[in-house]
């Protein structure tokens, strides 16, 4: 098991927690910034330290409200990339970082991955990121079982309505595939083989970016985002298919971070 340096970054919505499993002291080695998904921890995801030590140091980030961060700030995508922006900026400063999330850790990878300034983010790897949201049946389950359990609105409320359009009443259809149109640096979107529909009932999770985003991504924006189908997985590919992630995350550093800083 790796050892993890726990740093608190404060930004204007709060502080957010990081973990670093530094492999070397040479600044010039790429960063891997993993992000979790939703109603998770950097915890899931620290198998990863030990993946990518020949390769990079790693960093883990808990998302704003989750894990060890704090809640101050907007539960919408665009708010928590703002928070989770402003420390890469200030924690990695002069390096160069491939963005790597799993689920809402994706879309918010995305997002980050079209900021007007990047700072140090020179790629993204979202794996199987949810881009809209009137279909995510497991999604709406999940969050119904931890939303309205409190007298005072929660975090996890707030995230459950902005985030995913979750209301009491049904599913507000949010759409994110903008983000892919507005990414400014190379990117990957991976995905398994588990389909969404129909509703029913499984042991494991589909998988949330379907052939529909698929479509939309490869006919609205072309040359915006490589795809990667992974075989015989669900939703969870940093967990469940780790080899099949590693194989891109390397090419990814040798062809994306390996060159000189951009400017």
């Amino acid at each position: 098991m790796p050892q993890f340096t726990v740093r608190y970054w404060p930004t204007k919505s709060g502080d957010v927690a990081s973990y670093s499993a530094a492999h070397s002291s040479d600044p010039q080695r790429p960063v891997v910034l993993l992000l979790h998904g939703a109603l998770r921890h950097s915890g899931v995801l620290t198998h990863w330290a030990d993946l990518l030590a020949e390769h990079a140091d790693v960093m883990l980030m808990d998302l704003p409200g989750h894990g060890r961060s704090t809640t101050a700030g907007a539960a919408s995508i665009s708010g928590m990339a703002a928070t989770l922006h402003e420390a890469i900026c200030a924690g990695l400063a002069g390096r160069r970082v491939l963005i790597m999330g799993e689920s809402l850790g994706g879309t918010i990878a995305l997002s980050l991955g079209g900021m007007a300034e990047l700072g140090p983010i020179r790629a993204v790897f979202a794996a199987d990121p949810p881009v809209t949201t009137g279909k995510l049946w497991t999604v709406a389950n999940a969050f119904r079982r931890h939303m309205g359990n409190s007298a005072e609105e929660t975090f996890v409320d707030r995230l459950g309505r902005e985030t995913f359009g979750i209301t009491p009443n049904g599913v507000e259809e949010l759409i994110y595939y903008p983000l892919i149109g507005g990414l400014r640096v190379p990117t990957v979107i991976a995905t398994g083989d588990i389909p969404l529909l129909p509703p029913r009932q499984l042991s494991g999770v589909t998988c949330l970016f379907d052939p529909v985003d698929q479509f939309v991504a490869r006919t609205l924006y072309p040359g915006k985002t490589e795809i990667e189908l992974i075989a015989n997985c669900g939703h969870l590919l940093l967990v469940d298919a780790p080899s099949a992630c590693l194989d891109i995350v390397r090419r990814m550093l040798a062809e994306h971070l390996n060159a000189p800083a951009l400017s």
